[in-house]
């Protein structure tokens, strides 16, 4: 994430190369020398916050592990209450901001199969457009956090790994670039038995 003017950034390894690739376009069409070309197509990417291609790719960096956690890692999510009061230090994790970006669709994906008391799918009682912005309002209540120490091999390993820190199990998971939704599951105690019992309204 690069910030300025609080502006933030997201530059996802796909974007990184279609703007070499408009690069080498721009030093073709222009004539120019490639690293002339390289800065001024992160100076029209970024409206003038990036002053060069290098402070484009101390963003992407940034961003890239994100979407490395996201595909490749292990991704928690909770609910802001909970989120604020999750010890990460003592459990591997950092909060990551960048999250919402690479989550979104199966955000939007859950929200859209959610099934109302008489079991019809979500996306049956309401537009596409209602739920894309119900979407974005869920993850704006929503605290990310990406592990930085070694991958759990499974869920279940993963959610032992976070309850060091919290009493209650996330809200969801991503695990390897698999979805999981946590929000039903109960807190347990080091010994499995259950010690918590969440109720949603």
């Amino acid at each position: 994430m690069n910030s300025s003017n609080q502006i933030t950034f997201i530059i996802p390894a796909n974007n990184v190369e279609q703007l070499k690739q408009a690069a080498r376009k721009l030093k073709r069409d222009q004539s120019i020398p490639h690293h002339q070309a390289l800065d001024l197509i992160a100076q029209r990417y970024g409206r003038g916050n990036f002053q060069n291609w290098h402070h484009l790719i101390e963003a992407a960096k940034i961003t890239a592990q994100s979407e490395a956690a996201f595909q490749f890692g292990l991704m928690i999510a909770f609910d802001m209450k909970d989120g604020m009061s999750f010890d990460y230090d003592l459990t591997g994790f950092v909060p990551d901001e960048q999250a919402p970006y690479f989550v979104y669709d199966d955000v939007l994906d859950m929200l859209r199969h959610e099934l109302d008391e008489d079991g019809v799918p979500y996306h049956e009682l309401q537009s596409d457009e209602i739920i894309k912005q119900e979407a974005h309002d869920f993850l704006g209540d929503i605290m990310f956090f990406r592990c930085i120490t070694d991958i759990p091999s499974d869920i279940q390993a993963a959610l032992k790994q976070v309850a060091k820190g919290s009493f209650w199990p996330p809200q969801h998971v991503w695990l390897n670039g698999a979805f999981y939704d946590a929000s039903e599951l109960p807190a347990l105690d080091e010994q499995g038995n259950v010690v918590g019992i969440r109720f949603h309204c």
